[in-house]
This record gives structure tokens, C-alpha cells and sequence, in this order.
């Protein structure tokens, strides 16, 4: 059984915020602290959730294989930049999701880095061993 790294557990406790995030979103009386009352609510909330899932895909897959993760939370920043891009939202507001989903980014790299790391070390101890 692997032991959990450091960088799950930030994984973790970011993924617990953002599943927060969410469950205020879908309560009604605290939605329009978090979407926009402009906004189309079933679509941003749609597209919330549907993202969030996305990046707990990633964390689960940080289980198997640092690069999947990496990867997965990569992809995930990069729909909601475009989430962001096409939103309506325009004013003091405007770019808090990028903002509030740059540590996510931050996470996804360090798994890419990991696995990269730890890919060159294999292929050293391989290549030291001939």
C-alpha cells in the first residue's frame, strides 16, 4: 500500500475546499455569493460541477500514477481558463476563478514534476547498472 505523499495531502485538503465550494453553490440561499445572479445559474452551476469532478478524477488518479494527475489537474485549469474566457462576468469579479485555481495549477505541475523526477532517476539506475 502506497503511503500518502505530502502532495496528495495538499491535493486533498484543496480538493475538500473546492467540494465546499461546491455544496454552497447548490445551496440556493448562498448561490448568488458564488455565481453571478446574471448568469445563467443551471449552466455555471453545471459547469462548476462538472469541473470539480474533473479535478477530483485527477486527485483519485494521483493514487496510480503521478503523471495521469498531473496531467488530469493540468487540463482541468486549462477548462476553467476557458469556462473563464467565454464567461459573462465582466467588472471587479472578472478572473477570481483563475485566480482562486492557480494553486491547482501549481499542484498539477509539481505532480509532473515529480513524475519526471522520478523517471530520470529510474533511467540513471538503469543506465548506471550496465
Amino acid at each position: 500500500m502506497k503511503i500518502m505523499s505530502k502532495l496528495q495531502w495538499v491535493t486533498g485538503v484543496y480538493g475538500l475546499l473546492y467540494v465546499a465550494f461546491e455544496v454552497l453553490a447548490t445551496i440556493p440561499s448562498t448561490r448568488s455569493l458564488i455565481i453571478e445572479p446574471n448568469q445563467s445559474m443551471g449552466l455555471a452551476l453545471s459547469l462548476t460541477q462538472l469541473l470539480c469532478l474533473l479535478f477530483l478524477l485527477g486527485y483519485a488518479a494521483s493514487w496510480s500514477s503521478e503523471l495521469v494527475a498531473g496531467a488530469v489537474i493540468v487540463l482541468w485549469f486549462a477548462f476553467v481558463r476557458w469556462m473563464e474566457a467565454f464567461s459573462i462576468r465582466f467588472g471587479p469579479g472578472h478572473g477570481m476563478a483563475t485566480v482562486l485555481c492557480l494553486p491547482g495549477l501549481i499542484l498539477g505541475i509539481l505532480f509532473l514534476v515529480s513524475w519526471f523526477v522520478s523517471w530520470f532517476k529510474r533511467r540513471a539506475v538503469r543506465g548506471a547498472g550496465m
